[in-house]
């Protein structure tokens, strides 16, 4: 899975602003996700977390201008991968509001 999404904002304005949705999002979903992995080099962003036993991998990188978001998603949830992406760019979109 790969989706682009146009960055409004400089890439440090984006940075903080997508952390800190991360953070919201993990407070959210505490009660179904597990083994929650985050690490940051500069503008690129490794996480990895399970839920109802899949393990799902992402990786962001936040330019000026763009964000991209990479992932694996287990072939046993391939079906889900349209949903998947909107809700990822729905959530992206909502965290780089102007």
């Amino acid at each position: 899975m790969k989706i682009t999404y146009p960055n409004p904002l400089n890439k440090d304005e984006a940075l903080t602003k997508l952390k800190a949705a991360l953070a919201d999002a993990i407070g959210k979903y505490s009660d179904k996700v597990t083994d929650i992995q985050e690490t940051w080099d500069d503008n690129v962003g490794n996480f990895s977390f399970s839920s109802y036993g899949f393990t799902i991998k992402v990786k962001a990188i936040v330019e000026d201008y763009l964000v991209t978001v990479e992932g694996k998603i287990p072939w046993l949830l391939a079906s889900y991968t349209e949903k998947i992406e909107k809700i990822l760019l729905d959530n992206i979109a909502k965290a780089l509001e102007l």
